[in-house]
């Protein structure tokens, strides 16, 4: 069974902020993420990042519970492993049963939605913010840099 088949809540972190933290770790990955880095690098407070972003990158496992990136993150970054770290995310994080009933994500958007929100018990505006994550990483296991914008 995936770490993610009896999680009831999934990651909701902006996709902007996705994409610029890769393009920071592309640049040079820290040694600890901490919240104030995070604050720095996305312009956002501190007690933001520590409550909205650091618990997410967790999860992700681009990070480990010390805040230190992991080898996940090393490979996210890289444009040549980009596509096989997103399917690992995917496998992860969201149980099968996600991927099964919405499997062209593209297409199948909506599926998703609902599914997080029957399986969460979260509102309209949360469900949306797990599924533009979902969504970027499914996209990107097919082998297309692709960002879903929130």
């Amino acid at each position: 069974m995936a770490e993610g088949e009896n999680r009831k809540s999934f990651p909701m972190l902006p996709i902007s902020h996705w994409w610029t933290l890769r393009k920071k770790f592309q640049q040079s990955i820290p040694g600890v993420v901490t919240d104030t880095y995070l604050a720095t690098v996305l312009s956002m407070a501190a007690t933001s990042a520590r409550a909205n972003v650091l618990p997410f990158l967790k999860v992700l496992g681009i990070t480990d519970q010390e805040g230190k990136p992991t080898q996940r993150a090393k490979r996210w970054r890289d444009d040549q492993h980009y596509a096989e770290v997103c399917k690992e995310i995917l496998q992860k994080v969201y149980p099968a049963e996600l991927r099964d009933a919405a499997a062209d994500p593209v297409h199948e958007k909506d599926k998703a939605k609902r599914w997080l929100a029957q399986h969460t018990g979260v509102g309209d505006a949360a469900a949306t913010r797990m599924v533009a994550l979902y969504l970027n990483p499914a996209h990107s296991a097919g082998g297309t840099l692709i960002a879903v914008l929130d």
